[in-house]
């Protein structure tokens, strides 16, 4: 039996209610080399149970295909209206923005097929990959997947365009996903810092590279991420163990992270302190001589880390997550010491006001804060400030984020804004951290924000999201060459797509064609 299909592009979402419909003859797709792309193909088929399945590819020339077996997220709760809560059950307040009621389920995990599919309705991603050397043209592919029930032929017409993909490195786009250190532990059901512990971290940073990320950063913002204070009999802390930091960053180093940064050092205990105090001593306030001596010998300690390893031109420091317009002046003076021993490393931090210039090395800041503060950020750019910017659960509403009510298009073109507004980077809190496939929301956030990423037993399962921040950057490395020749032409191709953080495109199949016009103006500045 051959399968009826309907092609979903890249950019939709696809939900257990929708069917093929009319069926679809073939994709068509378009690919920079050493770029990638993905296409989802919807049947009405539902298995009952686990069946062994046979992939195969062929006319593909310099293209290599991974299959996967698309699996549902569920969603409890809707995102809320801008400012907070962030969640909502009042379906009425939020149907203008949202793409569905909550609950629901939306595919959104991807599994790789590994020679069976499992139970349940059969709906598949293709990605394709296209090697630097890809011959140039359109390629005529069929995939083929088989079971000794039925056989589902795809035809592909696969565009391969003479732009190019650069390799990440630490002068391109800065992209950071947090790796919370017990999360993923506690996820994963193995001991911190065990040898199982490393096994699993290896394979969360390999996904990371794959999907350019560029720094890496290890966060446990309750306790100092692997940090070891050593204290004497009367309980005063005398030293540091930073062997667990070390073996995290130098690890990143060998797998290929351009940039590695240290963990934080201080948080305030609630939103609106004015106080910032020690991660690993909550009770010393930093402006006490106790904290100066303690981060006089911690950061003595990160020094010696940093010269033992040679990671002078790749180390950036974090020191606060998120100093508020209250905490200013309590979050310089951890910079100010940060400065006195650590003087020639970047200091980068996310950032919740506009005050504290000269403490930051390399800003970011939250999405929403940027552009409620456009005209202060934009005179600090002016002067030379470098500015990176970060999503997370608030403000919620329509806002980019990476949440699965919202279109998957604000996920994607949150990397068009860095054009935008000139920023070197983006950073997302939520890679991994406490992701249940049933039960999405935590810590009253938007459903999806905590994670793109869903851990197993032993593994970890990528997502259609996951895929769009690869897609993201690779549109930014488009973007960089279209702007390198012809700024305008750049700026009115971000502009028909991404015009601010709350205004962007919504629609999948215009979405689409902009990308294919992207490569099309790439293409004419590639040899």
């Amino acid at each position: 039996m051959n399968l009826p299909y309907r092609i979903v592009n890249e950019h939709a979402w696809i939900f257990p209610e929708d069917r093929v419909g009319t069926p679809s003859v073939s994709a068509n797709l378009h690919i920079a080399r050493a770029g990638t792309v993905l296409t989802q193909v919807l049947t009405d088929y539902e298995l009952c149970g686990t069946v062994s399945a046979r992939f195969r590819v062929d006319g593909a020339n310099g293209v290599t295909v991974l299959p996967f077996r698309m699996e549902i997220a569920h969603i409890d709760k809707n995102s809320a209206p801008r400012g907070l809560p962030n969640v909502t059950d009042d379906y009425d307040e939020v149907k203008s923005f949202v793409t569905h009621r909550a609950p629901f389920d939306v595919y959104d995990v991807l599994v790789p097929t590994g020679g069976e599919l499992g139970a349940g309705k059969v709906v598949l991603a293709f990605e394709f990959f296209a090697a630097a050397n890809a011959p140039v043209g359109i390629q005529h592919i069929t995939l083929t997947l088989e079971t000794d029930d039925f056989t589902l032929s795809v035809p592909v017409l696969l565009n391969i365009h003479r732009a190019s993909i650069p390799t990440p490195s630490a002068e391109g786009l800065s992209v950071c996903n947090w790796i919370k250190c017990r999360a993923l532990s506690s996820s994963h059901g193995v001991e911190l810092y065990s040898d199982e512990y490393y096994a699993l971290l290896r394979k969360y940073m390999k996904h990371m590279l794959s999907i350019r990320s560029t720094v890496f950063t290890m966060i446990d913002r309750e306790h100092g991420a692997c940090v070891t204070p050593i204290r004497d009999e009367s309980g005063k802390i005398v030293d540091f163990d930073l062997t667990e930091t070390e073996k995290h960053l130098k690890l990143a180093r060998e797998m290929g992270f351009p940039i590695i940064a240290g963990p934080f050092v201080a948080q305030w205990h609630e939103w609106t302190d004015h106080g910032i105090w020690l991660l690993w001593d909550t009770d010393t306030e930093v402006t006490t001589p106790e904290a100066y001596r303690q981060l006089r010998l911690y950061f003595l300690r990160v020094r010696e880390m940093i010269e033992r390893n040679h990671w002078e031109n790749c180390y950036w420091q974090t020191l606060v997550d998120e100093p508020q317009e209250n905490s200013e002046l309590m979050y310089r003076a951890v910079a100010c010491i940060c400065r006195r021993f650590l003087p020639n490393i970047p200091i980068s931090d996310p950032i919740e006001t506009t005050n504290v210039g000269g403490a930051p090395d390399i800003w970011c800041i939250k999405q929403a804060t940027f552009e409620k503060y456009l005209d202060t950020y934009r005179d600090y750019q002016a002067i030379g400030e470098r500015m990176t910017y970060y999503t997370c659960g608030f403000p919620a509403g329509d806002t980019m984020n990476r949440v699965l009510d919202l279109p998957l298009s604000a996920g994607r073109l949150t990397f068009w804004m860095c054009h935008r507004y000139h920023l070197e980077g983006f950073l997302h809190w939520g890679y991994h951290s406490n992701v249940d496939r049933e039960h999405m929301n935590f810590m009253n956030m938007p459903a999806g924000n905590q994670g793109i990423v869903y851990p197993t037993k032993d593994d970890l399962y990528e997502s259609l999201r996951s895929y769009h921040q690869l897609a993201g950057a690779e549109d930014w490395e488009l973007l960089n060459i279209v702007k390198n020749h012809d700024p305008a032409k750049a700026d009115e191709i971000v502009a028909l797509c991404a015009r601010s953080f709350n205004d962007y495109e919504r629609d999948p199949e215009k979405l689409e064609a902009v990308h294919t016009l992207l490569l099309e103006v790439a293409d004419r500045y590639c040899e």
